[in-house]
């Protein structure tokens, strides 16, 4: 009986250490097991950020643009034809603007934004990425989700009524 208490911290750090071990291991798999056409998309990307920056106001994304600023994202691309998905991330800062963008998903994202590579390769190409970013929200070629609780509570109802209340126009 006195060795109980021994083994029962020794096995509640061997499953401490497995967790963990999965957990990391996920994460990193998460990042580098992305498609062959992510690496040009990301790069596209890249290019279409400084764009994006120079050029957004709020008023580009409509009246819920508000509820994107400071959010954490993690943006899921399908391929639309295949089973394959890549994962980007990356920051809305206070003035709507573009940071943090990596290739893989953030482990303290606030929201995920799905949509498919074609609507990627739009905004990338476009002259106004706002606008067609924006669009694509209200034609739902990208669906916003919460991750926390509260997030998902609050992009339900955004997702609910924000077309029939313009909250994108």
């Amino acid at each position: 009986m006195t060795f109980t208490p021994a083994v029962r911290g020794f096995i509640a750090v061997t499953l401490s250490i497995l967790v963990l071990g999965s957990v990391v291991t996920a994460g990193v798999a998460a990042q580098t097991n992305q498609p062959g056409w992510a690496d040009d998309l990301y790069t596209d990307a890249e290019t279409m950020v400084s764009t994006y920056n120079e050029q957004v106001e709020g008023k580009d994304l409509g009246t819920a643009a508000g509820q994107l600023k400071g959010e954490k994202i993690n943006l899921v691309i399908s391929d639309g034809q295949t089973a394959e998905v890549a994962t980007f991330s990356f920051r809305m800062d206070n003035e709507l603007r573009i940071t943090e963008l990596k290739k893989g998903a953030r482990d303290d994202a606030t929201l995920e934004m799905a949509t498919n590579r074609q609507t990627v390769q739009k905004i990338n190409e476009a002259n106004s990425p706002g606008f067609v970013f924006r669009n694509a929200i209200k034609s739902r070629d990208i669906s916003i989700n919460g991750v926390s609780t509260v997030n998902k509570i609050k992009w339900t109802v955004i997702n609910g009524v924000g077309g029939a209340l313009g909250l994108f126009d």
